[in-house]
């Protein structure tokens, strides 16, 4: 009795431990955008919550780039606004 009380104690405990690990790789996947704050994912192009614009498509390479990278990663062409005020 007192061994499927032990049994089903450690599953109990590698369930809320292995949910505790995938949450905090999901937090870690969330960013904040650069002009207001606001939670955001990676994969978005603009923010939800003010519409920046976060990516844009490379003059080069055609792939999504960050707005404020200097260089794309993809092709090393130079990111030509980056820096610039709207």
């Amino acid at each position: 009795m007192m061994l499927i009380f032990i049994i089903i104690f450690a599953i109990v405990i590698y369930v809320i431990y292995f949910n505790d690990d995938k949450e905090s790789q999901d937090e870690q996947e969330l960013l904040r955008c650069y002009n207001c704050g606001h939670i955001i994912k990676e994969s978005y192009n603009y923010c939800p919550n003010c519409k920046e614009q976060l990516k844009k498509q490379c003059e080069s390479c055609g792939k999504m780039i960050g707005v404020n990278w200097r260089y794309c990663p993809y092709c090393n062409h130079p990111n030509l606004d980056e820096g610039l005020e709207k």
